[in-house]
């Protein structure tokens, strides 16, 4: 059993998915493995990095990292 990072670059995750079917007949697994700290911005990673960047002081606060102004900075943000 192997285990890779998610990658959401298509020309990788094409060549993870073809690394996984040669593993696959050798008798081997390979599986993605995703952190809590990736599931949480991932979905806000859909348009390149400026679009995200409005995201950022949200995210932090999901993840419990941001103090209590960026907070609200981000609900504020996310209302407009």
């Amino acid at each position: 059993m192997l285990a890779t990072l998610q990658i959401g670059a298509m020309r990788i995750t094409l060549a993870l998915n073809t690394l996984k079917l040669v593993l696959r007949q050798a008798g081997l697994d390979l599986f993605t493995v995703r952190r809590r700290y990736d599931d949480i911005p991932w979905p806000h990673a859909t348009k390149g990095f400026l679009k995200m960047k409005q995201k950022i002081p949200g995210i932090l606060a999901q993840m419990d990292l941001a103090d209590e102004d960026a907070a609200r900075a981000a609900d504020w943000q996310e209302r407009k």
